[in-house]
């Protein structure tokens, strides 16, 4: 064995060397700020275009906190007209005991609440609904989640979901969710 690779001092017969490892590399530059962006707002970054988009916050989440009034949060921020589609979910997390589940959605409905005529509410329900995991509660089949989208420009509409539960409740919620025309 001749020592290479090896750190520190060692002694081979009549030769001794000593073996220093090169520095290590400097730490990369900072990153060079570009702006700061308002809280709570995600930024889209294109580096080879050098463009920037800032997006709202997003709530989708209607989160039903009491047992005797149906009324959720509205969805902001309104849902683009015609072409865009978002998931909204119908939270019982904060509702519901810990260990009871939802076992069935007993009706999903999308009404028009005000604002211009659209003759088709239903069908901006898009595909089937999915109960899944509460974001309140983290718990599991607490929360129904529907995406929704392809509506009118204009047009304010009411989402009502019902479901039934492990422990016999067949709660309700619904919200409203605003849809604009894109500038």
């Amino acid at each position: 064995m001749l020592g290479f690779g090896c750190l520190g001092e060692f002694a081979l017969g009549e030769y001794e060397a000593t073996f220093t490892p090169p520095p290590p590399p400097p730490p990369p530059p900072p990153p060079t700020a570009i702006g700061s962006v308002q809280e709570g707002y995600i930024a889209l970054l294109s580096l080879q275009n050098n463009m920037i988009a800032l997006l709202p916050p997003q709530n989708m989440i209607a989160l039903i906190r009491s047992d005797t009034v149906s009324r959720a949060n509205d969805l902001t921020p309104a849902i683009d007209a015609v072409t865009e589609v978002k998931t909204a979910a119908f939270d019982f997390g904060a509702v519901l005991n810990p260990g009871v589940s939802i076992t069935s959605v007993l009706q999903m409905t999308c009404s028009v609440l005000e604002g211009n005529q659209d003759s088709t509410p239903a069908a901006r329900l898009i595909g089937a609904f999915a109960i899944g995991q509460s974001p309140y509660s983290d718990a599991p089949a607490q929360a129904v989640y529907q995406k929704v989208g392809q509506m009118v420009d204009g047009t304010v509409y009411r989402l009502l979901c019902q479901v039934q539960t492990s422990d016999g409740q067949q709660p309700q919620a619904w919200t409203h969710i605003t849809c604009k025309a894109p500038n």
